[in-house]
């Protein structure tokens, strides 16, 4: 090989190598090999140079090589990968506080925008400031990225949880407008809360609307809906509750209430067919009125078998529990109707019209769950010419539930129920009791009233108050001993009321003699007994 031909050689490999990104490293070695081939190149041979030429090309294309390698794995050939460095303690602390800052600054608020006592202890309020405490638990992360997830998690549910409804909506609407996607986790927390609270706008509502003056029940409720009301006590009050998401509707006997209004959440909120399917559901939850059936029995059973489609279809759903005791209930007025409008006639036997929905859901839906109970009535029935043996027969007549649709809690098991916080009216009484300690005090307040008043004073540690409200009869201990027992009582009694979903009350035959059954949403219990004097209806609680 000549001089010529190795310089072309040369020159072909030095321009390829100026395609690559420039590298130090390489622009020396290259340099350096150009030096010693300038010096020696005279005294090599022919076969020398051929040989130099040839050792040449490996040490370039080994290099040019390494840089295309180290190229197509990320590399930049001069350092490794960065190590994750777990964030500081002070890093950690400084977070810390943040968020604990954040939930007061919301607690505030909420208590601001809220006018009752206590409204920390809201289940919603107590679920943010558990977040929070286990976020201050936390010491160690192995990044900062795991940090920030962290963080950004707490920091979610204390703005979404420690927040009164309207704001939450408000929130929702406006991350609709953007075109976020809103989750259903989010719509049910609204939900939950609207539920949760609806003890609290129901008593302002009674406040004002018992002088409020209307004829047509109907007209006036679709017109606070549109636009309200220009009483000067009744206005405001209509307002918070309609920007908290409720709507206003005739609930019966010329009574006007409020509910969640599903539509303008499916409508503005643009929720996912799992919750526009619910939506629909509980839109046709209102069945009765005044003690009847307030649907023909043939809408009845349609709203029954979609019922069961549903639960069916969302085994993991949220409010399944709660559905499954509406299933229940549909059920049986389904077969049995209700006080005023049974499904019998004066001589016991089945109405046609229940006959007709019966037979409809037989032949709409044969393979459902609730074809199968409804056969079984049916064909019991036909063998006596669809009449039952006596009134006393058909009351007692047990609808049985299908398995895998059986709630936790019947809906014959009691009513739902909050103990904490306590409304105004109950709230004002505690404190003139605890001022004056007479138990007249306590007269307008009913037995089921006087557990939540005793639970209250036990959760914010007032002993006095709790000892002065049992019942001092045999197996309640001294003073001294009842204020040792409590100390550590007030987490106990708010986990409770945290976690009570419904009351069942049964009275003795007396009348002396009260029991509640405080039913968790699991189907477990605990119950409290209530003493009541039958002179001046005074009631205290006995000692558990």
């Amino acid at each position: 090989m000549d001089d010529q031909i190795f310089e072309k050689r040369l020159s072909k490999l030095k321009q390829s190598y100026k395609q690559l990104p420039s590298q130090t490293s390489s622009d020396k070695i290259m340099e350096r090999i150009k030096k010693e081939e300038k010096k020696k190149r005279s005294f090599f041979s022919a076969q020398t140079l051929y040989a130099a030429s040839f050792i040449g090309v490996l040490i370039i294309a080994g290099l040019l090589g390494t840089q295309l390698l180290m190229r197509g794995n990320g590399g930049t050939g001069d350092q490794p990968p960065a190590a994750v460095v777990p964030p500081s303690a002070e890093d950690i602390e400084e977070r810390h506080k943040e968020i604990r800052q954040l939930y007061e600054d919301q607690l505030t608020a909420f208590d601001e925008a809220v006018s009752i006592a206590d409204a920390e202890q809201y289940a919603f309020i107590q679920d943010a400031g558990k977040a929070v405490a286990d976020f201050e638990k936390r010491e160690t992360y192995k990044s900062n990225q795991e940090l920030e997830n962290y963080y950004n998690t707490v920091k979610q549910t204390v703005e979404q949880n420690v927040s009164v409804p309207s704001e939450q909506l408000a929130k929702l609407r406006a991350k609709a407008e953007e075109g976020k996607q809103i989750k259903d986790e989010e719509i049910i927390s609204l939900l939950e809360k609207q539920r949760v609270m609806n003890e609290y706008y129901f008593e302002k509502w009674l406040s004002v609307s018992l002088n409020l003056h209307y004829t047509d029940v109907f007209a006036f409720a679709d017109e606070l809906n549109r636009t309200g009301t220009d009483d000067p006590e009744a206005g405001p009050i209509v307002k918070e509750i309609k920007d908290s998401g409720y709507r206003f509707y005739h609930e019966g006997e010329g009574m006007i209430n409020f509910q969640p209004d599903l539509t303008l959440l499916e409508t503005e909120l643009r929720p996912s067919t799992q919750m526009k399917k619910y939506f629909e559901v509980e839109n046709q939850a209102q069945v009765t009125e005044d003690g009847a059936v307030s649907v023909s029995p043939q809408e009845l059973a349609d709203r029954t078998l979609a019922l069961e489609d549903f639960i069916n279809k969302n085994p993991n759903f949220k409010y399944g529990e709660k559905l499954k005791e509406r299933y229940e209930f549909w059920l049986f007025l389904l077969l049995k109707g209700l006080t005023n409008s049974e499904a019998i006639d004066e001589e016991n036997r089945l109405k046609e019209e229940w006959k007709s929905a019966l037979e409809y859901v037989m032949e709409k839906d044969p393979n459902s769950q609730t074809a199968e109970v409804v056969t079984r009535f049916y064909n019991e029935l036909k063998e006596k010419n669809f009449t039952f043996d006596s009134r006393e027969q058909y009351e007692q007549y047990q609808v049985d539930v299908p398995e895998g649709l059986v709630p936790a809690v019947s809906y014959k098991r009691g009513r739902e129920f909050n103990i904490l916080p306590l409304p105004d009216k109950i709230h004002k009484t505690y404190l003139v009791y605890k001022e004056n300690g007479d138990i007249q005090d306590l007269r307008d307040l009913q037995p089921p009233d006087i557990i939540r008043l005793y639970m209250y004073a036990v959760v914010k540690g007032d002993a006095d108050t709790a000892y002065g409200l049992l019942y001092k009869g045999e197996g309640t201990p001294a003073k001294e001993e009842f204020e040792m027992e409590i100390k550590n009582k007030s987490a106990e009694f708010q986990d409770i009321s945290n976690r009570v979903y419904k009351v069942y009350e049964e009275y003795n035959e007396e009348g002396d003699t009260a029991t509640f059954e405080l039913i968790f949403k699991d189907g477990s219990s605990i119950s409290y007994k209530v003493k009541i004097d039958l002179g001046d209806y005074t009631s205290s609680v006995v000692y558990q």
